[in-house]
């Protein structure tokens, strides 16, 4: 997700499908030369054609060639003098820690000094715990280790498996409630799966999760370095997700029916099990029940 700082409050600016800058604390809103939204709007249509086509199950090269021809390299060196070259479509930086997507993989760089930071990453992970009864596949929520580079600067380089269309959530610019919807129901079962696991992430944002918009399955790749041992932790990740998905559905929430705001607003249960409880009837009483919203061509085409 494309971000710049706020002139008038110091806040996080995002860039909306439009290509309008606008600030989710006071409501600033700005905007690019015409070259730099043209050359935005390129990209994400780009973008949203090629995942309409993945959704068809449309295996268009043309498309997917399009989308990273956008793509940037970029090359780190590790302790043995060995060249890393990294082709990456999306960037973003958290706790100062960068992350890149490339095509099959998420790539976190811990500077020099924070090495120590990468290890505690890959200990926690290592750490989660899975129902028995796990027919979910589970596991798939949080990062799979391919390699690990020693960087010559002292800090470490983790490459960690990721699906073809398996998207940062704030690449897709402000979401729709019903969409909004399906990704808090899968940070809830986050929750809970990390309240089984008697962890508190304490690091889920925006720019750490990534979704698949057809199958609707999401992943938390971000952040793992600050999660701590904590039995029934789960009010600080609860609290997470409620501010991902407000940022997510943008300022302008005149659509977003009251039931799903109010539970945004609310404190969070004492447990993960009873939040997931609590939203998934907010979902059955106040939203109409469950409904799977595929994300069409048609729509594609609209939201570009």
């Amino acid at each position: 997700m494309i971000t710049y700082k706020c002139r008038k409050c110091g806040g996080e600016m995002s860039i909306s499908p439009a290509g309008e800058l606008v600030c989710a604390y006071c409501g600033t809103k700005e905007n690019f030369s015409d070259a730099e939204l043209r050359g935005y709007r390129e990209f994400r249509n780009s973008m949203l054609q090629y995942l309409a086509a993945a959704a068809g199950k449309n295996t268009d090269t043309y498309a997917a060639e399009q989308l990273w021809s956008y793509a940037e390299t970029k090359s780190f060196q590790s302790d043995d003098g060995e060249a890393i070259e990294i082709k990456y479509l999306f960037t973003a930086v958290d706790d100062g820690i960068e992350m890149y997507m490339a095509k099959e993989s998420v790539i976190y760089v811990f500077p020099a000094g924070r090495a120590k930071d990468a290890q505690k990453m890959l200990e926690n992970i290592a750490k989660m715990q899975y129902p028995k009864a796990d027919m979910k596949g589970l596991a798939n929520y949080v990062p799979s280790l391919i390699a690990r580079f020693d960087l010559n600067d002292d800090g470490a380089l983790l490459v960690f498996k990721k699906s073809d269309n398996m998207y940062p959530l704030g690449a897709f610019g402000k979401l729709e409630y019903i969409h909004a919807a399906w990704v808090l129901s899968r940070l809830e079962n986050l929750c809970c799966m990390l309240e089984f696991s008697n962890l508190c992430h304490g690091g889920i944002t925006l720019e750490g999760i990534f979704i698949d918009p057809y199958t609707h399955e999401a992943a938390l790749y971000g952040g793992w370095w600050k999660a701590t041992p904590e039995r029934n932790g789960s009010k600080v990740d609860l609290k997470s997700i409620r501010a991902v998905i407000d940022r997510l559905l943008g300022v302008d929430k005149k659509d977003v029916p009251k039931g799903f705001l109010d539970f945004l607003k609310s404190a969070p249960a004492m447990d993960a099990y009873t939040d997931f409880g609590e939203w998934d009837q907010v979902i059955e009483t106040k939203m109409g029940g469950r409904h799977f919203h595929k994300l069409t061509l048609d729509q594609v085409k609209k939201e570009s």
